[in-house]
């Protein structure tokens, strides 16, 4: 049997082996509890529209 040697493995991490909803979730939920402000829906929409806006630049 031949087994073939990679040189670069490349794989989805994104909601396919880590739940990156639930990663940020914690972590806006640290960061605000650390600062004592309060995560409201206001301030998860301003994260959110903020954060994609960067990844549509990537």
């Amino acid at each position: 049997m031949t087994r073939k040697k990679y040189e670069t493995f490349i794989f989805d991490l994104d909601d396919t082996l880590l739940n990156f909803r639930s990663a940020e979730q914690q972590a806006l939920e640290l960061l605000f509890d650390n600062f004592d402000l309060v995560l409201d829906r206001s301030a998860k929409k301003a994260f959110s529209s903020f954060n994609q806006s960067l990844w549509k630049k990537t």
